[in-house]
Order: structure tokens, then sequence, then C-alpha cells
């Protein structure tokens, strides 16, 4: 009795050191694996008496529950159902305890048809497991020990939903401006990829999207892709963007239409969106002949600090940079300003493929001189 009391100890003590490794890994609190979830585990083993023969040396064991996980650890607790072992048949419940570093250890009760109790105590590895059993008899206690193997479909089921929650954590949103929309940006001065959207944000997107098919349908293309925009910033899929560059070619927005082509290509590297990269890059180039540019000749070079030049209402500082600016085809309106006072005051018209020239001078007040191609 002395050895099973030993024996005893000696399996409590590893049921509690062997989640313990895990403890020395860190977590960071938001991109902790949590949550509830269904249970489900069979088990089987082999095993022999400590104290008398088995009259079945094989044990089967289904416990059907629920989980909770909280990195690194998840608990399991269910209702068993139990055959062979110390019990030929038995009912009873499981408390389960598992680490994320694969530990794991059991205690659990079962009454056999006997109407006797028993209890059982394991600790294991990933699905390897040693178990001991004590069966608390009216007129005879005995002992078991077994080796188990156990399948943990609960747990299994529930880290792989979560690892799908998870694939689009974090994507590169590399921003290539081509020259028709100002300077470009170098590979260094990208800004670091935002980190994945929570589930939240996904909600709120997939709510955006569907207003936006719906305003759509009603023709407001404007609306929508206000509400694309809203969509991505939640959300930054680049399927988005081809449901956004869909409702602003709708408006004549060729302009933004080829800037979310480009934020398309530059971050599509999932499967489903690889698969559009050919027909977005044959759209691009298509729509890219299609722009009209403008083309100022500004003087004096470079110009005053106080220059500013607008264009439908938005800064243009591209055209001071002399850049060539894209517009879309159509009316458009030049102000340009030199120390608060107004110098040139443009409304002309561009027609796809043209190329406008201005000549700003901030020299003098003097009216701009405007020439198209």
């Amino acid at each position: 009795m002395q050895l099973l009391a030993a024996a005893h100890g000696v399996l409590f003590a590893l049921l509690v050191l062997a989640p313990l490794h895990a403890r020395a890994q860190v977590y960071a609190p938001e991109l902790r694996t949590r949550g509830f979830g269904p249970d489900l585990q069979v088990q089987g083993g082999i095993g022999f008496g400590l104290t008398h023969k088995l009259d079945n040396n094989f044990l089967g064991r289904i416990r059907l529950g629920g989980l909770y996980a909280y990195e690194p650890w998840i608990a399991n607790l269910g209702a068993t159902l139990e055959v062979g072992g110390l019990a030929s048949f038995g009912l009873g419940g499981e408390l389960e305890i598992n680490t994320f570093g694969g530990g794991y250890g059991q205690l659990g009760f079962t009454h056999d048809e006997q109407k006797a109790w028993l209890s059982h105590l394991g600790v294991g590895f990933m699905i390897f497991g040693l178990e001991w059993q004590h069966l608390f008899a009216p007129k005879l206690n005995d002992d078991a020990l077994l080796f188990d193997v156990r399948v943990p479909l609960g747990i299994w089921w529930f880290l792989v939903g979560d690892d799908k929650n998870k694939e689009k954590k974090a994507r590169e949103q590399a921003e290539r401006r081509h020259s028709s929309f100002g300077p470009s940006v170098s590979e260094n001065e990208k800004p670091a990829p935002p980190p994945g959207p929570s589930d939240d944000d996904r909600y709120r997107a997939e709510k955006d999207i569907e207003r936006a098919r719906e305003e759509r349908a009603k023709g407001n293309d404007a609306f929508a892709a206000e509400a694309l925009a809203h969509a991505y910033q939640l959300d930054p899929d680049p399927m988005i963007l081809l449901l956004l560059v869909d409702a602003e070619l709708a408006q004549g927005a060729l302009v933004g239409a080829c800037r979310d082509l480009k934020r398309f290509l530059d971050a599509a590297v999932a499967p489903n969106a690889l698969a559009k990269k050919a027909d977005a890059q044959a759209k691009l180039n298509a729509l890219m002949a299609r722009l009209a540019q403008l083309r100022a000749q500004v003087s004096p070079t470079p110009p005053p600090a106080d220059a500013r030049v607008e264009i439908d209402g938005q800064p243009a500082l591209a055209v001071l940079l002399g850049y060539d600016v894209a517009l879309d085809p159509g009316g458009h309106e030049l102000i340009a300003t030199h120390a608060g006072h107004e110098i040139a005051h443009l409304k002309f018209r561009a027609a796809e493929g043209e190329i406008v020239r201005v000549t700003l001078d901030f020299t003098e007040p003097a009216p701009a001189r405007i020439k198209s191609e």
C-alpha cells in the first residue's frame, strides 16, 4: 500500500508540473487564442492490475462536453462513457487540462455497473498518456496502471477554426505611385503593414459591402464607393478594392480606379487575389491610356514657398513640383495663388488621352495660359 501511495504521489506531481514549461513563453494579450467550444475525445488504452489481475486489460472511453481556451491553456470538461480497465462499463465525468506545449493532465470519476465508484488520474504528452485507476469497492479496493492513446477531436476542431480566423492578420500594403499621381515612394519610405483586422472590424466591413451592393443597385455609385472605401479601411482585403474600382468606373472616376487597381496589384498575395491579378493589370493598362494629363510650366523654379495650386478644390502639390497630374476626362477647374492673391483661375475640359498644358507665372499676377494637345 505504501508503494501505491508513492506511485499516486508521483503521478499527481507529474500532473501539476507537466504544463509548467509553457509559462516560460511570452504571449501578447491581443494575439492569444481564447474562447469556448464543443469538445469530443476518444481514448483507448491497455494496462495491468497493480493489486489484482484485470478482467479486461483494454480500456475505451469517450468524453463529450465543452472546452475553454485561454492561451497557453485549454480546459476540457465533459461526461464520459467507459468500458474496460477496472470498470466493465460505467458513466462518469472528467476534467482535463491541456497546454499549447502538448502536455496534459486528467482527473475523472466513473460509476460502474457494479454500483462502485472508480477514479482515474492521468498525465501525458500530445496523444500518449499514462493513467492510474483506483476502484472504491465496498469490500475490496483495486488499482490499475494503463497506457493510453487519445484522439482530442474537440481541441483539433477548435484550433483549426481559430487558425482560419487569423489567416488575414497582416498584409503588406505597399503603395507605388505612378508619375501621373505624383512622386513615387521609395521602398525604405513605405509604411509598415498594419495589424490584421479584428473580428468586429471584419463584421463592420461586411456590412459596408452589403450596403454598397444595395446602393449600386439603386444607381448610387458615389455612396457605394464611399462604403467600400470604409470597408477596406476596416479590413484591407485586396478583393474589396476590385469592388471599389467597379463603383469608381461607374462614376467615370478613372484616376481613382487606376489608383485602386495599383493598390490591388501591390497587395495581391492570397490565392484568390493572385487569380485576378492578370485581369487587373490589363484593365489598369487600358485605363491609363484613357487618362488625361495636366502638364504645367511653372516659373520661377523653384516656385515661391507660399505658392498654391488647387485642381477641382483639392491641393495639387505635384503641379508645383513639376510632375504631370492625371485627370478624369471632363470638366475641371484650376486655381493658383501667390501670397494670398489669385494669379490664375482656369476652367477647362480634358478629353480622354489629352495632355493639357498650362503656364503658371508666380512672379506677377498675370493670367495663366492654357494649351491642350
